[in-house]
C-alpha cells in the first residue's frame, strides 16, 4: 500500500466536496471521492486520533453546536479519511481526514468519543489506476 500525505496549502475548501485536493502526487476532486467510498465499509474510531486541518471556524462551532446537541448522523457523513502512516522521515503521522476536517474538529470541540469514517487509501490507488482525469490528474511540477 501507496503512503499518502495530505498537503493543504494548494486546497480551497467547499462545502460537499466541490474542490480538488492534492494527495502526494496527485489531486483528486473530492465529489468524486466521495461517490466512490460509498461503497466503502464504515469503521469507527476516535476523533482525537486525527490533527484536523481546518479553514472556517464557525462551520466547526455549528457543527459542534448540533453534535453536542446529539443531533448529528454519523451515518449520514462518515469521514473520508486516510490510515496513519509513516513519513519520509521515520515519523508516525495521524489518520489524515480527506474529506471532514470540519466534522473532526468540530467533534474533538464537542466532546464526541466517536465519529464514523471510510478509509480511502485502497480506493486513491484504484482511482489512481483508473486514470479518470474528472476524478484524479498528476501534479504538475512547475
Amino acid at each position: 500500500m501507496i503512503s499518502f500525505k495530505l498537503y493543504y496549502e494548494n486546497t480551497t475548501w467547499k462545502s460537499g466536496g466541490q474542490h480538488w485536493g492534492q494527495v502526494g502526487d496527485h489531486e483528486f476532486y473530492i465529489g468524486n471521492v466521495i461517490k466512490a467510498a460509498e461503497k466503502l465499509p464504515v469503521a469507527s474510531i476516535s476523533p482525537n486520533e486525527f490533527k484536523p486541518n481546518i479553514t472556517d471556524q464557525s462551520t466547526v462551532d455549528k457543527h459542534a453546536a448540533v453534535m453536542e446537541a446529539g443531533d448529528w448522523d454519523w451515518d449520514k457523513e462518515p469521514i473520508l479519511a486516510q490510515e496513519a502512516w509513516v513519513d519520509d522521515k521515520g515519523v508516525q503521522q495521524p489518520p489524515s481526514a480527506m474529506d471532514g476536517n470540519h466534522r473532526v474538529a468540530a467533534a474533538q470541540q464537542a466532546g464526541v468519543k466517536e465519529i464514523k469514517v471510510r478509509w480511502v487509501d485502497d480506493l486513491l490507488e484504484e482511482l489512481i489506476e483508473q486514470g479518470d482525469s474528472d476524478t484524479v490528474r498528476p501534479v504538475s511540477k512547475t
